[in-house]
């Protein structure tokens, strides 16, 4: 994430960047992402299977089920 951050994007993709972590290092990585993201501003479009990981850093949010986003 450290070196997404160095070239100042406007958006961040985060594909499951939690999903192999332990639940205190979920919640440790969990906070890091918030604290950057709002510091730096910068967008992420975080993919997840996780619908509370989801409501938990996102504002927007969409779904895809059998093909279709909604």
């Amino acid at each position: 994430m450290g070196r997404a951050l160095a070239i100042r994007p406007a958006i961040i993709c985060l594909d499951e960047p939690l999903s192999t972590l332990d639940d205190e290092t979920h919640e440790d990585v969990l906070d890091l992402i918030r604290t950057v993201t709002e510091d730096e501003s910068v967008t992420t479009l975080h993919i997840t299977h996780r619908k509370s990981e989801a409501q938990s850093l996102g504002t927007h949010f969409f779904k895809l089920e059998n093909g279709t986003i909604s």
